[in-house]
């Protein structure tokens, strides 16, 4: 029978689950307080990341480093706040007379993990494995005594985590900086500059006054916007006093205090025998940041 157009148009309509993004990693020996992870995702991990069942530091529960962070590319995963459940535990019996057989401690791990715009909580299992081994084992002080017997000995280990697939990140806001060469200007005896831009397609002209560091702009549009600049520096150039280069930069307000942009400036300055500074060349630069 041949399914109808129906059937098939219902088919198609069903999206797609969205796959778990995972990774898998294998435990070297044990220190006193983490376990070193060996491997991620069969690459070695040259001595980063670790599976630390009382904290990084101690004193906590368990907490997990891995070098690498599918749900993040090039960045590490940490996880503060990990809980843990025994599903299973065939460890060897600890200090009996005759061998027991290999084992394992297998835990259900989650571990909630707080992103820049999304949180997630990643889930899956750590495994210990452990070998039955004959030693001899001693106590000191008061009462001491040594015992041969057989005892559960690290053997390996490793884990398997996994998580929702992320969510595309927000829009980021558009970014976008104006760059305008100034021309020839007086400047008072108070080192207050006219800036006259070569091109008056966005700022028709401005005033940087030095002394109160603060920069008033006249837009091409006619509206007026102003900065007081965060900091004004201002360099000599040569020994003679004659020419320095003058640099600024701030947030930039319109008239009703509101802002999206940030300005910056740099001017030089010459005086010729003596007379007031004027400006003889320089950059102003401001910066639009538009929300998406």
């Amino acid at each position: 029978m041949k399914p109808s157009f129906a059937m098939l148009a219902l088919l198609f309509a069903i999206p797609a689950a969205a796959q778990d993004v995972s990774t898998s990693f294998t435990l070297g020996t044990p220190t006193s307080n983490c376990i070193p992870v060996q491997t991620q995702d069969g690459v070695s991990t040259n001595g980063q990341g670790a599976v630390c069942p009382n904290g990084f530091y101690g004193g906590s529960g368990t907490q997990i480093t891995l070098p690498n962070d599918p749900a993040n590319p090039n960045n590490p995963l940490t996880m503060y706040s990990c809980t843990v459940a025994v599903i299973s535990n065939t460890v060897p019996t600890y200090s009996t007379t005759t061998p027991g057989p290999p084992g394992s401690l297998v835990q259900s791990v989650s571990c909630p993990v707080e992103y820049s715009y999304f949180s997630t909580v990643w889930t899956g299992t750590l495994t210990y494995n452990y070998v039955s081994v004959r030693e001899r084992h001693c106590i000191g002080g008061r009462g001491a005594h040594c015992v041969t017997a057989y005892y559960p000995v690290w053997q390996s280990g490793g884990g398997t985590l996994s998580t929702p697939q992320p969510p595309p990140p927000p829009p980021q806001p558009i970014v976008t900086t104006a760059t305008l060469t100034l021309q020839k200007a007086p400047c008072d005896p108070t080192l207050v500059c006219q800036i006259v831009p070569s091109d008056s397609s966005i700022v028709s002209g401005a005033t940087f006054d030095v002394g109160n560091s603060s920069l008033t702009i006249k837009n091409a549009d006619g509206s007026v916007s102003s900065s007081p600049l965060d900091s004004v520096q201002m360099n000599a150039n040569g020994d003679d006093g004659n020419s320095y280069t003058i640099t600024g930069d701030g947030i930039l307000y319109d008239q009703a205090g509101n802002s999206n942009q940030t300005v910056e400036i740099q001017i030089v300055v010459t005086s010729n025998d003596g007379g007031p500074f004027a400006v003889t060349s320089g950059t102003l630069s401001i910066t639009t940041t538009t929300p998406p």
